[in-house]
């Protein structure tokens, strides 16, 4: 009886007479390929798969960042089960700073206050640190480009001022959405790394459309924006002599700012609350230390910072983090 493998060539030439050469070719091919991949079938696969890299700012209850957190310090909930984490990394940033000033005429009362908290900030620079200085009432204008000159931006700090409330044609009102667009799209639009914003300005806009598309810029930059509120009017909130900070950030005005520090990452600060200026140094410089947390998203998360609870496991610190998160797609094996 013939072997195996003569019975195999016999199969062969039988199909060798009866099919034409070219199409005996390609079925011996097929079969060939059939071949391989059955026997490779237990090697692994390259897939892609969602990595969520989110910056996080760890901060102690005097308003300091908080060094040396490991993963383990840290617990990540999705949809209502935990995530592993995979990495938790520690980094020093330079600063790259956008100093926005208000120099409308509600803004006048307020002006010398806004110059003091300026240059508190200024004082607070390290060598790399790079920062501009930009007016804004009716049009937006830039003082000064980057720089880590203390001196010069001392100097710009200096020359701002309001026009008089009794000159109607040059008082205006300010422009905070323009301003915030044009440092977006331009000057940080060509810069990478960590980028903070710090607006002076005793109320934002209420148009909406703008400030949907100006939420869109933000999302799509890594931007930290500190929002710092000035009562420069009296507040519209009937006889009340106090409101609670929830009731205060609905207010139409102030409604933004808070907005846009939440969806940033950033915190809306008002000069009237206690520990103001300590709470304005320690916003600032705590953005020098971030943490970059890495995870593998559970199902259903779609780069949805609300999707995610970031817990610390030490409840005296507070987690502050982006409202969106920057998805990046990996290849593993």
């Amino acid at each position: 009886m013939p072997s195996a493998a003569k019975r195999f060539w016999l199969h062969i030439d039988r199909w060798r007479n009866a099919v034409p050469c070219g199409l005996f070719l390609l079925v011996f091919f097929l079969s060939l390929v059939v071949q391989v991949f059955s026997q490779n079938e237990n090697e692994p696969i390259r897939v892609d798969t969602l990595l969520l890299r989110i910056p996080i700012i760890v901060t102690s209850q005097d308003g300091k960042s908080v060094p040396g957190l490991s993963k383990n310090d840290i617990r990540v909930v999705s949809n209502g089960l935990d995530v592993d984490i995979v990495s938790l990394s520690e980094l020093e940033n330079d600063l790259t700073l956008a100093i926005l000033v208000d120099v409308s005429c509600s803004m006048a009362s307020e002006l010398g206050a806004v110059k003091k908290h300026a240059n508190q900030l200024i004082d607070q620079l390290e060598p790399n640190d790079k920062v501009m200085i930009v007016a804004f009432r009716r049009k937006v204008e830039m003082l000064s480009n980057f720089t880590s000159d203390k001196r010069l931006l001392r100097q710009k700090i200096a020359t701002l001022s309001t026009p008089s409330i009794s000159n109607i044609d040059t008082c205006g009102t300010g422009v905070l959405y323009d301003a915030m667009s044009e440092i977006l799209s331009g000057p940080f639009g060509k810069l990478s790394g960590r980028k903070v914003m710090v607006v002076f300005t005793d109320g934002g806009e209420q148009m909406v459309p703008r400030k949907t598309e100006l939420e869109q810029q933000l999302a799509d930059l890594d931007v930290i924006v500190f929002p710092i509120f000035y009562q420069s009017t009296p507040l519209a909130i009937g006889a009340r002599k106090s409101v609670s900070f929830a009731q205060f950030v609905e207010l139409p005005h102030i409604e933004p700012l808070y907005e846009f520090a939440l969806l940033t990452g950033g915190r809306l600060l008002i000069d009237r609350q206690q520990n103001f200026e300590a709470g304005l140094k320690s916003a600032v410089s705590g953005v020098r230390r971030t943490y970059v947390l890495d995870i593998y998203p559970n199902e259903g998360v779609k780069g949805q910072a609300g999707n995610i609870q970031i817990i610390s496991r030490d409840k005296s610190l507070t987690i502050t983090a982006r409202r969106t998160i920057r998805v990046e797609t990996i290849r593993i094996r």
